[in-house]
């Protein structure tokens, strides 16, 4: 069992930094409206995913992991709402060119191929399309055995600083890019536990089974916690350039 499985037999509705309160001020800030095809990019059990189909917006969601689906599903029921769900990855999305006005994010190009993910999220948006992407930065230099550590435990190959990822950005092809909503990162999230509890969240009931599950919850929680001032968050804003004017006859 490794990270992503733990989160999946547990239904974790928002492990992302920011959590569901970042999320929601993500939503509202970018004013998601009706009939705005979105694609969220690794969505887990899909609380974000239905949230946006709340606001009617025309909502696609993928994942590799075929129990987040699952519990996707049965969130998306339970919430009377529709997304189309979808198992494929970040850096091979199984998707059309030029698909989706916004691609949504969170905490999930981390953990992939950067630049590959990156591509593959600029491809399948239309011409001015928008890229939303919450993720994880090094707020400082990161010491060998904390990088190696990610590398090892959580298959995070480098964590890149705010600079490199807008360099990333650009490097991939968008028009525009920049962050948006930088932040420290907290050592608890407390504000999710408190204000946005998950009505939805589906764990498992052979939990006890698992004695390695508890072991990796309490470990990634002493490594955020014992380790956070490495850590920030933000969000990447990347822009495709617009379809290029006809000229004018």
């Amino acid at each position: 069992m490794d990270y992503m499985d733990m989160l999946a037999k547990l239904g974790v509705g928002n492990a992302h930094p920011g959590g569901f309160a970042g999320s929601l001020r993500l939503i509202t800030h970018f004013a998601f409206g009706q009939g705005t095809e979105v694609l969220e990019v690794g969505c887990g059990t899909g609380r974000t995913a239905c949230r946006l189909a709340k606001l009617g917006c025309k909502v696609t969601a993928a994942d590799t992991h075929p129990v987040m689906l699952a519990k996707a599903r049965k969130r998306m029921e339970a919430e009377g709402v529709q997304v189309a769900w979808v198992q494929g990855a970040a850096e091979s999305l199984p998707f059309a060119d030029n698909s989706f006005d916004r691609v949504i994010v969170e905490s999930v190009t981390v953990f992939t191929d950067a630049g590959h993910s990156l591509k593959e999220f600029l491809r399948v948006l239309r011409p001015g399309g928008l890229l939303l992407d919450r993720e994880l930065i090094a707020a400082r230099p990161v010491p060998e055995a904390l990088a190696s550590e990610l590398r090892q435990g959580y298959r995070v190959k480098h964590l890149h600083t705010a600079g490199e990822w807008i360099n990333l950005l650009r490097e991939t092809g968008f028009a525009t890019a920049e962050l948006w909503d930088q932040r420290a990162m907290s050592p608890q999230l407390w504000e999710d536990v408190v204000m946005y509890p998950d009505p939805h969240q589906s764990a498992d009931r052979d939990l006890s089974q698992y004695p390695s599950l508890w072991d990796i919850a309490r470990r990634y929680d002493e490594l955020m916690n014992l380790n956070h001032a490495f850590f920030g968050h933000a969000v990447l804003m990347g822009r495709k350039a617009p379809a290029p004017q006809s000229p004018a006859k």
